[in-house]
């Protein structure tokens, strides 16, 4: 049996790529200089251009002219050689000034090529090597993503997320993602929001929750954000909004996921890793799809105001269940019962406003697990209370009791 034949010849190509109109400046250059050069191989050289119709192992369709000195559309050679070597050059096997056509046409196998490094006809030259072009990957066009209502990012730590991590983990990514969108709308030419123009803080409203004049907003049209328990531990971190998220908020957030959260103070080893889940993952229960009348806090409730005085005693109007229905016809909803469950009151972390951070500041507050019975069906989601826009007072569907 014949197996195949391990000669080889020279077989160099260039592929390069072609634009609409024709128009390319991919090519390979040749500069033939010399006094060699006469009207009959200049004549020679022609006619085998004319000749060539494809290049090397690709076989790519090849147009080759000879073009004069004259042309001032030649470029300049990126690199010549030379008979000494510098520092940094590389040997270039070249055809030696005697070399025959005889030399030129030899193949592996020649028994002149077989027991030597330097072909008949060859010499070593050096090449400076041209600096590599920076690499610019080509980007192609970001897809429009459609308005979506809520979104949602898997949690995973080292140590397990409880309760009382729901307010840092929420507010710090609010803060991520608020800072991502302002960066991105200014060529990253900004991240401080209170040096933001009237106009940008229009734009960033839904994440900030403050309007162009840098006023919280009203009517809670701003994002809320959440944590979605599985027992006691954090599974996921979640975002809603009534209006829906926009291509620019939803890029901001995926931008925000990147970088791991801190649990504790900020640079603690103590982080969550958020993951995007895409539209296949269903809703969790805080967003039910279907209306119900029974809800329970998931998280604690905090009330707005103070509920007791210095004494101790419930103060007149200020109760839990007074300022709970209250915020029900602030917002719109039906009427309703309300139950405190009773042992129920505990400690929990709230967000505080950066004006409000000047000097001591006490970000403990009672929280509750409270039951809304409301007179008829509705759909959610329930957030009440302080701190409801970063997973406090966030309510759920429950069974009667």
């Amino acid at each position: 049996m014949k197996g195949y034949k391990t000669t080889k010849v020279m077989d160099a190509f260039w592929l390069t790529d072609r634009s609409d109109d024709s128009e390319s400046d991919g090519a390979l250059w040749w500069f033939l200089d010399g006094p060699a050069w006469t009207d009959e191989t200049l004549a020679l050289l022609d006619a085998c251009a004319a000749r060539l119709t494809y290049f090397g192992r690709a076989e790519s369709i090849t147009e080759l002219a000879r073009i004069s000195d004259t042309n001032t559309d030649a470029p300049a050679p990126n690199c010549t050689l030379t008979t000494q070597r510098k520092q940094g050059a590389v040997p270039v096997l070249s055809l030696a000034p005697e070399a025959t056509l005889t030399d030129a046409l030899r193949s592996t196998d020649s028994p002149e090529l077989a027991n030597g490094d330097l072909p008949p006809g060859a010499c070593w030259r050096y090449a400076q090597r041209p600096p590599l072009p920076k690499n610019q990957p080509m980007r192609k066009p970001e897809k429009q993503r459609p308005p979506v209502q809520w979104m949602q990012f898997a949690l995973g730590s080292r140590i397990p997320i409880y309760e009382k991590s729901a307010v840092t983990l929420t507010q710090r990514f609010r803060g991520a993602a608020a800072k991502c969108l302002l960066l991105a709308a200014t060529d990253g030419n900004m991240d401080d929001w209170k040096k933001a123009p009237p106009e940008m803080k229009e734009l960033g409203a839904t994440l900030t929750g403050k309007d162009a004049d840098g006023k919280p907003l009203i009517g809670h049209r701003h994002a809320v954000f959440f944590l979605h328990f599985e027992g006691n531990e954090a599974t996921r971190l979640c975002a809603w909004s009534v209006d829906g998220f926009t291509h620019a908020e939803q890029i901001s957030m995926l931008h925000a996921s990147e970088r791991e959260v801190s649990l504790t103070y900020k640079k603690s080893s103590w982080t969550a890793k958020l993951i995007p889940l895409d539209g296949l993952v269903p809703p969790p229960p805080e967003i039910p799809q279907e209306g119900t009348q029974h809800w329970k806090s998931m998280t604690p409730y905090v009330p707005p105001r103070h509920v007791f005085d210095r004494r101790g005693k419930v103060k007149a109007g200020e109760s839990i269940v007074e300022q709970i229905n209250e915020e029900l016809v602030g917002r719109g909803f039906p009427t309703a019962e309300v139950e405190t469950e009773e042992g129920s009151s505990r400690w929990v972390k709230v967000h505080q406003p950066s004006r409000t951070r000047e000097g001591a500041t006490n970000d403990d507050k009672r929280g509750y697990t409270v039951h809304i019975t409301f007179s008829e069906p509705i759909k959610g989601p329930v957030f009440l209370g302080h701190s409801c826009h970063f997973g406090l007072g966030l309510f759920i569907p429950c069974e009667q009791t």
